[in-house]
């Protein structure tokens, strides 16, 4: 049996997708979770473009190009939000390692 594959990123059961909720998954038997919305934007840009008539390959880069801008910035702002998180958990252990516990309570 041959090893499945994505048909956009080339992932593997064994090489996974790093996506912002962790590894990717299968959600067809050739595309992986990671690549999902990738696919389908492109399946519908494909067929919006087939109705306009004079659309070309600079219309459909332009279009494609704006999906991955929007997805970038989806990318950094939960990158951004992680770090602030991480950096609150930090904070706050800091304050709760400097107090001081009644005897016989152990931390």
């Amino acid at each position: 049996m041959s090893e499945r594959k994505c048909r956009v990123c080339g992932c593997t059961d064994e090489r996974a997708c790093e996506t912002p909720a962790g590894p990717c998954f299968w959600v067809e038997p050739d595309l992986c979770s990671g690549c999902l919305m990738s696919a389908r934007l492109s399946d519908v840009v494909a067929t919006r473009l087939a109705a306009i008539p004079g659309a070309g390959l600079d219309t459909a880069c332009f279009i494609y190009a704006l999906g991955c801008a929007f997805w970038e910035g989806v990318r950094a702002s939960m990158e951004a939000a992680q770090q602030e998180e991480a950096a609150e958990i930090e904070h706050y252990a800091q304050q709760t390692s400097n107090l001081i516990l009644p005897p016989g309570f152990e931390p």
